[in-house]
């Protein structure tokens, strides 16, 4: 399995959100069609922590899509 540590960020014009995630995956072959975890580890608006249970509540399904995109980009 390989991992990816990473921070993905969102500049919207009053903040800056930031969140630390690791992605683990496995390349897919011939009998086996790869798997991909994404777990985020820290998440920041303006450089203060913010709560994982409050992201996970308020935040994670807005930018989850663009989350997994900027993974596989940096993979």
């Amino acid at each position: 399995m390989k991992k990816l540590r990473a921070t993905y960020q969102r500049v919207e014009k009053e903040y800056t959100l930031s969140v630390d995630y690791t992605y683990e995956w496995e390349d897919a072959e011939w009998d086996y069609p790869g798997s991909a975890d994404l777990e985020v580890t820290e998440a920041y608006v303006n450089s203060e922590t913010i709560p994982i249970a409050f992201y996970h509540e308020y935040i994670h399904d807005k930018v989850e899509d663009d989350l997994n995109e900027h993974a596989k980009d940096n993979i």
